[in-house]
Protein backbone atom coordinates (compact mmCIF):
# COMPACT_ATOMS: atom_id res chain seq x y z
CA UNK A 1 0.00 0.00 0.00
CA UNK A 2 1.25 3.47 -0.91
CA UNK A 3 2.47 5.54 2.03
CA UNK A 4 0.06 8.34 2.94
CA UNK A 5 1.54 11.51 4.39
CA UNK A 6 0.11 14.82 5.55
CA UNK A 7 0.97 17.75 3.30
CA UNK A 8 1.52 20.02 6.29
CA UNK A 9 2.77 18.13 9.36
CA UNK A 10 4.93 15.08 10.18
CA UNK A 11 2.18 12.46 10.47
CA UNK A 12 2.03 9.69 7.90
CA UNK A 13 0.71 6.15 7.60
CA UNK A 14 3.87 4.79 9.24
CA UNK A 15 3.68 6.76 12.51
CA UNK A 16 -0.13 7.10 12.37
CA UNK A 17 -1.62 4.05 10.56
CA UNK A 18 -5.23 5.28 10.69
CA UNK A 19 -4.39 8.69 9.23
CA UNK A 20 -7.17 10.35 7.26
CA UNK A 21 -6.36 12.92 4.55
CA UNK A 22 -8.79 15.52 3.22
CA UNK A 23 -8.98 16.74 -0.37
CA UNK A 24 -6.23 19.28 0.32
CA UNK A 25 -3.88 16.63 1.68
CA UNK A 26 -4.17 17.69 5.33
CA UNK A 27 -4.50 14.98 7.98
CA UNK A 28 -7.32 14.74 10.51
CA UNK A 29 -4.97 15.74 13.35
CA UNK A 30 -4.00 18.94 11.54
CA UNK A 31 -7.64 19.73 10.78
CA UNK A 32 -8.65 19.52 14.44
CA UNK A 33 -5.56 21.36 15.68
CA UNK A 34 -6.03 24.19 13.21
CA UNK A 35 -9.72 24.48 14.07
CA UNK A 36 -8.83 24.74 17.76
CA UNK A 37 -6.08 27.28 17.09
CA UNK A 38 -8.56 29.32 15.07
CA UNK A 39 -11.03 29.27 17.98
CA UNK A 40 -8.33 30.68 20.27
CA UNK A 41 -8.62 34.00 18.43
CA UNK A 42 -11.78 34.63 20.47
CA UNK A 43 -9.72 34.49 23.68
CA UNK A 44 -7.16 36.95 22.33
CA UNK A 45 -9.66 39.69 21.58
CA UNK A 46 -8.92 43.04 23.29
CA UNK A 47 -10.34 43.12 26.80
CA UNK A 48 -10.80 39.36 27.24
CA UNK A 49 -7.60 38.89 29.26
CA UNK A 50 -8.43 41.83 31.53
CA UNK A 51 -11.95 40.50 32.05
CA UNK A 52 -10.72 37.04 33.12
CA UNK A 53 -8.05 38.44 35.45
CA UNK A 54 -10.68 40.67 37.05
CA UNK A 55 -12.98 37.66 37.43
CA UNK A 56 -10.24 35.61 39.12
CA UNK A 57 -9.56 38.41 41.61
CA UNK A 58 -13.25 39.06 42.24
CA UNK A 59 -14.01 35.41 43.06
CA UNK A 60 -11.19 35.08 45.57
CA UNK A 61 -12.54 33.29 48.65
CA UNK A 62 -9.45 32.95 50.84
CA UNK A 63 -5.82 34.02 50.83
CA UNK A 64 -5.18 32.81 47.28
CA UNK A 65 -7.03 33.67 44.10
CA UNK A 66 -5.68 30.73 42.08
CA UNK A 67 -3.43 27.67 42.20
CA UNK A 68 -0.55 26.72 39.90
CA UNK A 69 0.95 23.25 39.78
CA UNK A 70 4.66 23.70 39.08
CA UNK A 71 7.05 21.06 37.78
CA UNK A 72 10.16 23.07 37.02
CA UNK A 73 9.16 22.96 33.35
CA UNK A 74 8.86 25.95 31.03
CA UNK A 75 5.07 26.28 30.75
CA UNK A 76 4.24 26.26 34.47
CA UNK A 77 7.25 28.48 35.20
CA UNK A 78 6.06 31.02 32.64
CA UNK A 79 2.62 30.95 34.25
CA UNK A 80 4.21 32.06 37.52
CA UNK A 81 5.83 34.97 35.67
CA UNK A 82 2.49 35.94 34.15
CA UNK A 83 0.66 35.93 37.47
CA UNK A 84 3.21 38.35 38.91
CA UNK A 85 2.74 40.56 35.88
CA UNK A 86 -1.06 40.40 36.31
CA UNK A 87 -1.05 41.07 40.05
CA UNK A 88 -2.48 37.70 41.09
CA UNK A 89 -1.64 35.82 44.28
CA UNK A 90 -1.43 32.10 43.47
CA UNK A 91 -0.55 29.21 45.73
CA UNK A 92 2.21 27.14 44.12
CA UNK A 93 1.96 23.36 44.36
CA UNK A 94 4.43 20.65 43.40
CA UNK A 95 3.38 16.99 43.31
CA UNK A 96 6.58 15.06 44.01
CA UNK A 97 6.69 11.59 42.48
CA UNK A 98 10.30 10.91 43.45
CA UNK A 99 11.42 11.22 39.81
CA UNK A 100 12.46 14.89 39.69
CA UNK A 101 15.63 15.69 37.78
CA UNK A 102 18.24 17.86 39.50
CA UNK A 103 17.47 20.68 37.06
CA UNK A 104 13.74 20.60 37.86
CA UNK A 105 14.43 20.73 41.61
CA UNK A 106 16.73 23.71 41.12
CA UNK A 107 14.18 25.45 38.89
CA UNK A 108 11.41 24.95 41.45
CA UNK A 109 13.55 26.35 44.29
CA UNK A 110 14.47 29.41 42.24
CA UNK A 111 10.88 30.08 41.18
CA UNK A 112 9.66 29.89 44.78
CA UNK A 113 12.44 32.17 46.03
CA UNK A 114 12.24 34.76 43.27
CA UNK A 115 8.43 34.88 43.00
CA UNK A 116 7.84 35.18 46.75
CA UNK A 117 4.68 33.11 46.45
CA UNK A 118 3.55 30.58 49.06
CA UNK A 119 4.37 26.99 48.19
CA UNK A 120 3.16 23.55 49.24
CA UNK A 121 4.46 20.13 48.21
CA UNK A 122 2.61 16.82 48.04
CA UNK A 123 5.10 13.97 48.30
CA UNK A 124 3.50 10.80 46.97
CA UNK A 125 3.92 7.61 49.04
CA UNK A 126 6.80 5.99 47.20
CA UNK A 127 6.16 2.31 47.99
CA UNK A 128 2.64 2.48 46.57
CA UNK A 129 3.57 4.59 43.54
CA UNK A 130 6.48 2.29 42.69
CA UNK A 131 4.20 -0.75 42.78
CA UNK A 132 1.63 0.90 40.50
CA UNK A 133 4.33 1.92 38.02
CA UNK A 134 5.74 -1.61 38.13
CA UNK A 135 2.25 -2.99 37.52
CA UNK A 136 1.85 -0.91 34.36
CA UNK A 137 5.19 -2.15 33.05
CA UNK A 138 4.36 -5.78 33.82
CA UNK A 139 0.99 -5.32 32.08
CA UNK A 140 2.74 -4.16 28.87
CA UNK A 141 0.22 -1.34 28.37
CA UNK A 142 1.11 1.81 26.46
CA UNK A 143 0.63 4.69 28.88
CA UNK A 144 2.88 3.90 31.85
CA UNK A 145 2.81 7.64 32.65
CA UNK A 146 -0.93 7.38 33.35
CA UNK A 147 -0.68 6.75 37.13
CA UNK A 148 1.36 9.89 37.85
CA UNK A 149 -0.54 12.07 35.38
CA UNK A 150 -3.76 10.99 37.07
CA UNK A 151 -2.39 11.54 40.58
CA UNK A 152 -1.09 14.98 39.71
CA UNK A 153 -4.55 16.11 38.60
CA UNK A 154 -6.11 14.50 41.66
CA UNK A 155 -3.81 16.28 44.14
CA UNK A 156 -4.17 19.60 42.32
CA UNK A 157 -7.96 19.35 42.70
CA UNK A 158 -7.82 18.30 46.36
CA UNK A 159 -5.35 21.08 47.22
CA UNK A 160 -7.57 23.67 45.54
CA UNK A 161 -10.52 22.39 47.57
CA UNK A 162 -8.48 22.41 50.81
CA UNK A 163 -7.50 26.08 50.37
CA UNK A 164 -10.88 27.14 48.98
CA UNK A 165 -9.41 28.08 45.60
CA UNK A 166 -11.80 28.30 42.67
CA UNK A 167 -9.33 28.59 39.78
CA UNK A 168 -6.46 26.32 38.76
CA UNK A 169 -4.11 27.83 36.18
CA UNK A 170 -2.79 25.18 33.83
CA UNK A 171 0.14 25.41 31.42
CA UNK A 172 -1.62 23.62 28.55
CA UNK A 173 -1.62 25.56 25.32
CA UNK A 174 -3.29 24.59 22.07
CA UNK A 175 -0.58 26.19 19.94
CA UNK A 176 2.20 24.11 21.52
CA UNK A 177 0.28 21.05 22.81
CA UNK A 178 -2.60 20.26 20.46
CA UNK A 179 -4.12 16.81 20.12
CA UNK A 180 -2.31 13.65 19.11
CA UNK A 181 -3.42 10.30 17.65
CA UNK A 182 -5.45 8.27 20.14
CA UNK A 183 -2.94 5.40 20.09
CA UNK A 184 -0.24 7.72 21.48
CA UNK A 185 -1.80 7.88 24.94
CA UNK A 186 -4.75 6.78 27.11
CA UNK A 187 -7.64 8.50 28.88
CA UNK A 188 -5.98 10.30 31.83
CA UNK A 189 -8.91 10.07 34.28
CA UNK A 190 -9.17 6.30 34.02
CA UNK A 191 -9.06 5.39 37.71
CA UNK A 192 -10.81 2.09 37.02
CA UNK A 193 -8.09 1.10 34.55
CA UNK A 194 -5.30 1.96 36.99
CA UNK A 195 -6.85 -0.03 39.83
CA UNK A 196 -7.63 -3.06 37.67
CA UNK A 197 -4.11 -3.22 36.23
CA UNK A 198 -2.66 -2.94 39.72
CA UNK A 199 -5.06 -5.59 41.04
CA UNK A 200 -3.75 -8.00 38.39
CA UNK A 201 -0.04 -7.19 38.61
CA UNK A 202 0.62 -5.35 41.88
CA UNK A 203 1.61 -6.77 45.26
CA UNK A 204 1.00 -3.81 47.60
CA UNK A 205 -2.39 -2.63 48.83
CA UNK A 206 -3.14 0.94 47.81
CA UNK A 207 -4.20 2.74 50.99
CA UNK A 208 -2.69 6.20 50.53
CA UNK A 209 -2.69 7.17 46.85
CA UNK A 210 -5.71 9.20 45.75
CA UNK A 211 -6.52 8.47 42.12
CA UNK A 212 -9.04 10.50 40.14
CA UNK A 213 -11.86 8.89 38.18
CA UNK A 214 -14.55 10.29 35.92
CA UNK A 215 -17.03 10.62 38.80
CA UNK A 216 -14.40 12.33 40.97
CA UNK A 217 -13.73 14.80 38.16
CA UNK A 218 -17.47 15.45 37.91
CA UNK A 219 -17.56 16.21 41.67
CA UNK A 220 -14.73 18.75 41.54
CA UNK A 221 -15.70 20.31 38.22
CA UNK A 222 -19.51 20.39 38.40
CA UNK A 223 -20.37 20.24 42.10
CA UNK A 224 -17.47 22.10 43.72
CA UNK A 225 -17.13 24.39 40.66
CA UNK A 226 -13.31 24.29 40.64
CA UNK A 227 -12.22 25.45 37.19
CA UNK A 228 -9.11 24.72 35.16
CA UNK A 229 -8.06 27.78 33.17
CA UNK A 230 -5.43 27.87 30.41
CA UNK A 231 -3.95 31.40 30.36
CA UNK A 232 -1.36 30.55 27.72
CA UNK A 233 -4.28 30.33 25.28
CA UNK A 234 -5.19 33.97 26.02
CA UNK A 235 -1.88 35.40 24.81
CA UNK A 236 0.46 35.10 21.85
CA UNK A 237 2.55 32.30 23.31
CA UNK A 238 5.89 31.36 21.82
CA UNK A 239 7.74 28.73 23.83
CA UNK A 240 11.26 29.84 22.88
CA UNK A 241 10.53 33.46 23.78
CA UNK A 242 8.92 32.31 27.03
CA UNK A 243 12.05 30.33 27.94
CA UNK A 244 14.22 33.42 27.50
CA UNK A 245 11.91 35.41 29.79
CA UNK A 246 11.96 32.88 32.63
CA UNK A 247 15.71 32.46 32.25
CA UNK A 248 16.03 36.18 32.95
CA UNK A 249 13.34 36.35 35.65
CA UNK A 250 14.01 33.14 37.58
CA UNK A 251 17.46 32.01 36.38
CA UNK A 252 15.56 29.05 34.95
CA UNK A 253 17.55 26.25 33.30
CA UNK A 254 16.42 24.29 30.25
CA UNK A 255 16.12 20.52 30.78
CA UNK A 256 15.97 19.31 27.17
CA UNK A 257 12.83 17.76 25.68
CA UNK A 258 9.16 18.25 26.40
CA UNK A 259 8.29 17.09 29.96
CA UNK A 260 11.89 15.95 30.42
CA UNK A 261 12.09 17.60 33.86
CA UNK A 262 10.77 14.25 35.14
CA UNK A 263 13.23 11.33 34.76
CA UNK A 264 10.48 8.70 34.50
CA UNK A 265 8.74 10.62 31.71
CA UNK A 266 12.04 11.35 30.01
CA UNK A 267 12.99 7.68 29.89
CA UNK A 268 9.46 6.64 28.92
CA UNK A 269 9.15 9.11 26.03
CA UNK A 270 12.77 9.04 24.93
CA UNK A 271 13.49 5.30 25.19
CA UNK A 272 10.50 3.05 25.93
CA UNK A 273 7.92 4.55 23.57
CA UNK A 274 10.13 4.49 20.45
CA UNK A 275 11.54 1.01 21.08
CA UNK A 276 8.58 -0.92 22.46
CA UNK A 277 5.62 0.93 20.96
CA UNK A 278 7.25 2.47 17.85
CA UNK A 279 6.01 5.93 18.87
CA UNK A 280 8.11 9.09 18.80
CA UNK A 281 6.08 11.76 20.59
CA UNK A 282 8.33 14.43 19.11
CA UNK A 283 6.41 13.88 15.86
CA UNK A 284 3.27 15.14 17.58
CA UNK A 285 5.04 17.91 19.54
CA UNK A 286 6.70 19.24 16.39
CA UNK A 287 3.57 18.88 14.25
CA UNK A 288 1.53 21.21 16.45
CA UNK A 289 4.32 23.81 16.22
CA UNK A 290 4.02 23.52 12.44
CA UNK A 291 0.26 24.05 12.68
CA UNK A 292 0.75 27.15 14.84
CA UNK A 293 3.37 28.53 12.42
CA UNK A 294 6.15 28.42 15.01
CA UNK A 295 8.14 25.94 12.95
CA UNK A 296 8.39 24.92 9.31
CA UNK A 297 8.04 21.31 8.19
CA UNK A 298 11.64 21.34 6.95
CA UNK A 299 12.88 22.61 10.32
CA UNK A 300 10.89 19.88 12.08
CA UNK A 301 12.38 17.21 9.81
CA UNK A 302 15.86 18.51 10.58
CA UNK A 303 15.20 18.27 14.31
CA UNK A 304 14.01 14.66 14.01
CA UNK A 305 16.93 13.78 11.76
CA UNK A 306 19.75 15.49 13.63
CA UNK A 307 18.63 15.54 17.26
CA UNK A 308 18.26 12.43 19.38
CA UNK A 309 15.44 12.08 21.91
CA UNK A 310 18.27 12.16 24.45
CA UNK A 311 20.89 14.93 24.68
CA UNK A 312 23.56 12.22 25.01
CA UNK A 313 23.95 8.43 25.06
CA UNK A 314 25.52 8.80 28.49
CA UNK A 315 22.39 10.41 29.92
CA UNK A 316 20.26 7.72 28.28
CA UNK A 317 22.31 5.00 29.95
CA UNK A 318 22.27 6.81 33.31
CA UNK A 319 18.49 7.14 33.11
CA UNK A 320 18.10 3.46 32.26
CA UNK A 321 20.18 2.34 35.24
CA UNK A 322 18.35 4.74 37.55
CA UNK A 323 14.96 3.62 36.19
CA UNK A 324 15.73 -0.08 36.73
CA UNK A 325 17.21 0.39 40.19
CA UNK A 326 14.36 2.57 41.41
CA UNK A 327 11.69 0.14 40.17
CA UNK A 328 13.58 -3.04 41.13
CA UNK A 329 13.93 -4.47 37.64
CA UNK A 330 16.95 -6.35 36.33
CA UNK A 331 18.32 -5.55 32.87
CA UNK A 332 17.23 -9.00 31.73
CA UNK A 333 13.66 -8.40 32.90
CA UNK A 334 13.66 -5.00 31.23
CA UNK A 335 14.86 -6.41 27.91
CA UNK A 336 12.11 -9.03 28.04
CA UNK A 337 9.63 -6.21 28.65
CA UNK A 338 10.88 -4.18 25.68
CA UNK A 339 10.54 -7.20 23.37
CA UNK A 340 7.11 -8.28 24.66
CA UNK A 341 4.01 -7.51 22.61
CA UNK A 342 2.02 -4.43 23.72
CA UNK A 343 -1.33 -5.02 25.44
CA UNK A 344 -4.32 -2.71 25.09
CA UNK A 345 -5.51 -0.73 28.12
CA UNK A 346 -9.00 -1.89 27.15
CA UNK A 347 -8.01 -5.46 28.03
CA UNK A 348 -8.61 -4.27 31.58
CA UNK A 349 -11.58 -2.56 33.20
CA UNK A 350 -11.90 1.08 32.28
CA UNK A 351 -14.02 4.16 32.87
CA UNK A 352 -14.40 4.09 29.10
CA UNK A 353 -16.49 0.91 29.49
CA UNK A 354 -19.17 3.13 31.01
CA UNK A 355 -18.78 5.61 28.16
CA UNK A 356 -19.24 2.86 25.58
CA UNK A 357 -22.33 1.53 27.36
CA UNK A 358 -24.03 4.92 27.64
CA UNK A 359 -22.60 6.33 24.41
CA UNK A 360 -25.87 6.85 22.49
CA UNK A 361 -27.57 8.55 25.45
CA UNK A 362 -24.43 10.50 26.34
CA UNK A 363 -24.08 11.87 22.81
CA UNK A 364 -27.66 13.11 22.99
CA UNK A 365 -27.07 14.89 26.33
CA UNK A 366 -23.80 16.37 25.09
CA UNK A 367 -25.40 17.72 21.91
CA UNK A 368 -28.73 18.95 23.28
CA UNK A 369 -27.85 20.08 26.79
CA UNK A 370 -24.11 20.70 26.36
CA UNK A 371 -23.59 18.08 29.08
CA UNK A 372 -19.98 16.89 29.30
CA UNK A 373 -19.23 14.13 31.79
CA UNK A 374 -16.11 12.56 30.34
CA UNK A 375 -13.10 14.87 30.02
CA UNK A 376 -12.31 14.38 26.33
Amino acid sequence: MKKRACKQCLFNSDNYPSIQLNDEGLCDICEVNMQQIDLLKNFKEPGYLEMIISQIKKNKKGKYDCLIGISGGSDSSFLVYLTKKWGLNPLLLHVDSGWNSEISVTNIKRIIAKSGYDFVSEVLPWEELREVQRSFILANVLDIDLPFDNLMTSYIYSTAQKYNIKYILNGDNMETEGIMPSHYTHYKLDKRNILDIHKKWGSVKLDKLKFLGTFDYFWFDRIKKIEFLTPLNWIEYNKEKAKKIIQNEFDWKDYGGKHYENIFTRFYQGYILPRKFKIDKRVSHLSILICSRQLSKNQAHEILKNQSAYPSTQLEREDQLFFLKKLNFSERDFNIYIDAAPVSHRSYKSDLDLYDFFKPFYKFLKHIFKFKFFKF
